[in-house]
């Protein structure tokens, strides 16, 4: 499908070396794997409604609104 093409399947032996210290900088531990993605792929941010990601200053954060901007002005 559409989306399929878009998304990227993350092995865990390529993220998880930085979970360990992301363990003392997050306060929601489910968010730890998210964030340790987004270093082990230097990604620009993470697309999230998730309050506690807007608490962290290590990635942006990006919500539907910002990701229909960015969509938006890429096709203009």
């Amino acid at each position: 499908s559409f989306i399929e093409e878009y998304i990227k399947i993350i092995p865990e032996n390529e993220y998880k070396i930085h979970i360990g210290k992301l363990k003392e900088e997050l306060k929601d531990i489910n968010d730890i794997p998210y964030l340790a993605v987004f270093i082990a792929l230097n990604a620009e941010g993470i697309w999230t409604h998730d309050p506690h990601f807007k608490e962290q200053n290590m990635a942006k954060v990006f919500t539907n609104i910002d990701m229909l901007r960015l969509i938006k002005g890429a096709v203009e």
